[in-house]
């Protein structure tokens, strides 16, 4: 006997598979360190695709909503583009991370800011490394070029 969600539980119960499961071929396998803990800005400097809206909600059952961090719960909408003529050369240039990311804060006060380092922090290390993990491993990242440069702006 195993512990289960309760939406494996209905589907299930329903003589379904449920949705995400490994039995409906949607275990890709562990992901690998080199992308783990990336933080919104890591991922979006690495990204091939970019969000058009992403609202982001941190919350954590032990803390006031306006310094919470333990959780992100959001929606985004991301539109297929043509990839070969948008992305030639990762990460993004800081300017542009600039332009993609905006932060709103709602509440009677702002969050301080080690609240929001976990959740806002750009490492370059980690950015490198996961660069170079998804040009080997990944093929639609086999052409993109690696800048240094963007990196060292960091």
């Amino acid at each position: 006997m195993c512990t289960i969600c309760q939406k494996c539980h209905d589907s299930l119960s329903k003589g379904s598979i449920p949705k995400f499961s490994p039995a409906n071929n949607m275990w890709l396998g562990d992901t690998p360190p080199e992308l783990q803990g990336l933080t919104i800005p890591e991922e979006n400097l690495i990204s091939l695709y970019r969000h058009n809206s992403c609202v982001i909600k941190l919350h954590s059952p032990f803390h006031s909503a306006t310094t919470a961090q333990a959780a992100l719960k959001g929606n985004c909408i991301t539109f297929l583009q043509s990839l070969p003529n948008i992305v030639n050369s990762l990460p993004l240039k800081l300017d542009d991370l600039c332009d993609t990311l905006k932060v709103i804060f709602i509440g009677a006060h702002p969050p301080e800011r080690v609240h929001l380092k976990k959740v806002l922090t750009v490492r370059k290390k980690k950015v490198t490394q996961a660069l170079h993990w998804l040009k080997k491993n990944n093929i639609l990242y086999q052409n993109v070029e690696i800048n240094l440069h963007n990196i060292n702006q960091l």
